[in-house]
């Protein structure tokens, strides 16, 4: 693969406006899941060095900080070069986007750069005819998509972007193709500064272009933030999910029959003595989408409460396109999705808001002081619901929340094909997250179906003996992977039936409670249609920070 050099641009909304200037293309990368390396081995997070990556060092660089984690994160970097990501940039002529793509050209050698620009550029003189952006633009699109269909590791797009709409072919292309998108902006102070902007950009814009292209600048909030998995590493939890969900239906009949009542209730009648597999078929990704996620905050595109304050959040921004590890502790199935819990470790802690964990704690609190009076005052008949599971009475309530509460572990061991009681908390294994950091993890019952083979090298670690359960209060509890939903289902229903299997986890101690042996754990059908699968170690895997627009 060919890297494409980064040329002189000039900005498409200028020119419609004032015919003198193309906009050029964003930014897309995309690459597949390495191995992240042991911590030992991470001699230096400076990746710049001119002697170990042959970066290009101008004055333009010096005068401002390329301060990006895919560029001077080491674990990031090997992460993106065995991945699909597409870095869209956004940024006004002059603010610094040849800086970073250069930087990006240089970090990942396997990499592409897509603009309008290339369209004007003959035996390397650059002539621009403002009557040929149609053209341009439409080549800069034919080539980024032979990119991401060849499966280029890192596709930068390089253009303007300076609305939503300018970039909407890219984002779809990312979609159908399984790329993470990361969008990136210069950081440089001067970045809206139009007088500093016309004297820096190469295209001879006027300060009164300039001034214009700064008023029509728009910020826009994407979907959703979270820790979105590769390719390849989606492609495999899906498959293991499936062969898990379709083993509990074969081995668990009240689930098997929980799952068909269901279906009747929902006018889908399906035979008692039907397979597991035509059972498993009524769960299905929502929109086809292959890539999988764990959402750290639901935005809306800025129409829900608190979502600018966290698009803005510096935290945030600075972790978008930074990699790091997810630890799957469990999967659980219900009615009506199926889904992973996640065990966030204590830096993505920072970055998850969740207000329905919020909400249910506040009316769990609030059911336990006074019961009668909490749901009586929104129209709830108490007398109905007194004696009833918290879960039960919170079905009458409208939930939307966050949540804060105090870890509380509680946790268990495996004995005789039962589940009992474990007296004391292992710390060690509550921090396991942390301290595999750098370990991509396979449970070994897993490698041993020719089914369910990696789909990349993979590390494994010492089996625990212990089965791997979320503690049933603590802050994050809710984190997890949808991985399928019932029809007619949306994907946050996973966050309810989380909560609602850790309440019934909260109130039951699981002594004597049958398990049945699955794919690297325990299952435990926990009743209600409700079943959980408990692993016996965590599945650790690598994942980019980044957001769904």
């Amino acid at each position: 693969m060919v890297t494409r050099h980064y040329l002189n641009k000039i900005d498409i909304m200028t020119l419609m406006s004032f015919y003198l200037t193309c906009v050029p293309d964003c930014t897309l990368i995309e690459s597949k899941l390495p191995i992240f390396p042991e911590k030992n081995d991470i001699k230096s997070s400076n990746i710049f060095s001119q002697a170990e990556e042959g970066k290009i060092i101008s004055n333009d660089d010096k005068s401002f900080k390329l301060n990006f984690p895919f560029l001077h994160d080491h674990a990031t970097v090997k992460y993106l070069k065995d991945s699909k990501v597409m870095f869209i940039m956004r940024g006004l002529p002059g603010s610094g986007k040849s800086t970073i793509v250069r930087s990006i050209q240089s970090t990942y050698p396997i990499s592409a750069v897509c603009s309008a620009d290339d369209y004007f550029l003959k035996d390397g003189v650059y002539n621009f005819d403002p009557n040929k952006l149609g053209p341009a633009h439409e080549t800069c699109r034919l080539r980024t998509e032979q990119h991401c269909q060849s499966g280029c590791p890192v596709v930068v797009i390089d253009n303007t972007n300076v609305k939503r709409w300018e970039m909407k072919e890219y984002l779809d292309l990312a979609l159908r193709t399984n790329y993470v998108v990361v969008l990136v902006e210069p950081q440089t102070p001067w970045k809206f500064d139009a007088r500093e902007l016309a004297r820096r950009n190469k295209h001879g814009l006027s300060e009164e272009i300039l001034q214009y292209k700064v008023r029509l600048f728009q910020d826009f909030m994407p979907s959703y933030y979270g820790w979105f998995f590769n390719e390849a590493d989606s492609r495999y939890f899906l498959r293991m999910g499936r062969k898990l969900v379709e083993e509990c239906v074969d081995k668990i009949p009240e689930l098997k029959q929980s799952l068909l009542a269901q279906f009747r209730r929902r006018q889908v009648y399906i035979p008692a003595h039907t397979d597991a597999k035509a059972i498993v078929n009524y769960f299905r990704r929502q929109n086809g989408n292959t890539l999988i996620h764990c959402t750290s905050k639901f935005l809306a595109h800025g129409r829900v409460p608190c979502a600018v304050d966290y698009h803005l959040r510096a935290d945030v921004q600075g972790n978008c396109g930074k990699a790091s590890c997810l630890t799957v502790t469990s999967i659980i199935i219900t009615e009506r999705t199926v889904g992973a819990r996640v065990r966030l470790s204590k830096q993505q802690l920072q970055l998850f808001d969740k207000p329905e964990e919020r909400e249910r704690d506040e009316l769990m609190a609030k059911a336990e002081e006074s019961p009668s009076q909490e749901f009586a005052s929104r129209g709830g008949a108490s007398e109905n619901m007194e004696g009833k599971p918290l879960r039960k009475q919170f079905a009458a309530l409208e939930l939307s929340s966050d949540d804060k509460s105090t870890m509380k572990i509680n946790p268990f061991k495996l004995k005789n094909g039962k589940i009992s009681k474990n007296g004391s908390a292992d710390a060690k294994s509550i921090n396991e997250s942390e301290s595999n950091m750098y370990k991509i993890v396979r449970s070994k019952p897993f490698n041993n179906h020719a089914s369910l083979k990696p789909l990349c090298k993979r590390k494994e670690v010492k089996a625990q003996p212990n089965l791997h359960m979320m503690s049933a209060s603590r802050f994050g509890r809710s984190a997890h992977i949808t991985l399928a939903t019932a029809e007619g289902i949306e994907s946050r229903q996973t966050t309810f039936d989380i909560l609602d299997i850790c309440e019934v986890e909260a109130e039951c101690p699981f002594e004597g409670r049958d398990s049945v042996p699955v794919l690297g754990g325990r299952a435990v059908y926990l009743g209600e249609g409700m079943c959980c699968i408990y692993l016996y170690k965590p599945l650790v895997f690598g994942s980019l920070f980044s957001g769904h627009y």
